[in-house]
């Protein structure tokens, strides 16, 4: 475990509204109070190999009594433009909301400590690379401070020479058995996955389009998807399976929903039905009027 206490001398000037992404500048000026509060950051691990899910975590405690909110956010440098962890190769995959995947996330109330975790998937390739967060709040005034002792990563292969490392977390395996990557769907579809671990899993996520639809503290790992509640188009699944330890692994395909023909085949049969249906009236409309002119004449003419 990995963990850097804040250093708090910047004095920050980003604000911030809601949770978005956001570059450390924010692109105000808002935010040059110095907070009283201290920032850390704590990851399982500062030696990750390219694309590995890592959990990075931001405590904060302390702030000015006046105010409530608090916005925190991780970014690759301190910089007013530019800063954004995907500007230097992390992908966000989840934000500390569970359901979306923004690098500011900002907490309606705050009363003096806060947790708060994200996961994201490290740089592709090899390299050294650094994280920051920073914690802005307001009400009748702006303050911010920065954590500036960043978590700094080595990115590399897992067999490359790292002098004397520190030991690789054990992370869940998942491999999504069906529907195959890229493969069309429609209607009512199943999602399967097959999730090992050396650890107990604590919880695994299935997500569409960043959204969470549920989550599984145990197995089977089998998720039903009703695509009509989609667009027709590409959609990404992410399973996510984090251990008792914290450890997380992400798996992702990408559908296609295509509904379009389903529904146009629908309206084909149903207008077939609707056509079939008059036809029958009308025939037997017809042997009605048949019947009831022999009728009449049998009866003389008279209708």
């Amino acid at each position: 475990m990995v963990a850097f206490a804040a250093s708090p001398s910047i004095f920050s000037f980003s604000g911030g509204v809601n949770s978005s992404d956001v570059e450390y500048g924010c692109g105000g000026v808002c935010h040059q109070g110095q907070s009283a509060a201290i920032v850390e950051m704590w990851t399982p691990a500062l030696q990750v190999a390219p694309g590995a899910v890592v959990q990075v975590t931001v405590n904060v405690t302390g702030a000015e009594a006046s105010e409530s909110f608090l916005g925190v956010m991780i970014v690759g440098g301190l910089v007013a433009a530019d800063s954004h962890p995907s500007n230097f190769g992390w992908t966000i995959v989840l934000d500390p909301s569970g359901v979306t995947s923004y690098n500011y996330f900002q907490l309606a109330s705050y009363s003096g400590q806060a947790s708060l975790t994200w996961t994201l998937s490290a740089p592709s390739t090899e390299g050294a690379s650094e994280l920051y967060a920073r914690e802005m709040h307001g009400g009748g005034a702006a303050y911010a401070t920065d954590c500036i002792s960043p978590l700094r990563f080595s990115v590399k292969q897992a067999n490359a020479d790292f002098g004397d490392p520190e030991p690789e977390p054990c992370v869940p395996s998942i491999d999504v058995e069906c529907p195959c990557e890229g493969e069309p769907v429609n209607g009512q579809v199943m999602i399967q996955a097959r999730i090992n671990s050396t650890n107990q899993i604590a919880y695994t996520l299935m997500v569409v389009d960043g959204q969470v639809i549920d989550n599984k503290t145990s197995g089977p790992y089998t998720w039903t998807i009703d695509t009509t509640a989609f667009s027709d188009g590409q959609h990404v699944v992410r399973i996510i399976a984090v251990d008792a330890d914290g450890d997380a692994s992400v798996a992702e395909i990408t559908l296609i929903v295509d509904n379009i023909d389903e529904g146009a085949a629908m309206k084909a049969w149903i207008a077939t039905m609707v056509a079939g249906s008059l036809g029958i009236v009308a025939f037997a409309a017809v042997l009605i009027l048949i019947c009831v002119v022999l009728a009449a004449r049998n009866n003389g003419g008279a209708l």
